[in-house]
């Protein structure tokens, strides 16, 4: 009986030190390498969200679609869409893109008002940090994509 406990000890602790894509640890470790600046919220666009990392950089996790689509029981409450999110002035904000989306959303953010700057990427996702600039007068066609 002791040796099967001491066998899934051993194996947990071994489990654990493997990383895998869905892996928080990895991200934050990554995000905090980065950049020292503290997020208040992380906000993940087309992306499953990694609740993990609330624990690591204690921030808020959102989850954002780039357009919200409809269902069969009509539009979902839940994940918001880019445009509804990113309007606000919200700062401290840490943008989560997948990495082949990067330039699409980089496009949508800047329409919208805001400097994307690329701080990483992990398995690929990458991230971004956001500053407010003036909203481009011409994007009003890519805002309507």
């Amino acid at each position: 009986m002791r040796l099967w406990i001491g066998m899934l000890v051993v194996l947990r602790w071994g489990l654990s030190a493997v990383p895998v894509e869905q892996d928080a640890r990895a991200l934050a470790s990554a995000i905090t390498r980065a950049t020292t600046q503290r997020f208040r919220e992380l906000v993940f666009v087309e992306l499953a969200p990694r609740y993990g990392l609330s624990l690591y950089l204690d921030a808020e996790v959102e989850q954002v679609e780039v357009e919200v689509r409809a269902h069969a029981r009509g539009f979902a409450a839940t994940p918001l869409g880019c445009s509804e999110e990113f309007a606000a002035n919200e700062p401290d904000r840490l943008v989560f893109i997948p990495s082949d989306r990067l330039a699409m959303v980089h496009t949508r953010l800047v329409c919208l008002g805001w400097e994307p700057r690329l701080l990483g990427s992990v398995h690929g996702v990458a991230f971004l940090e956001l500053a407010h600039t003036p909203r481009p007068q011409d994007c009003e066609e890519a805002l309507s994509r």
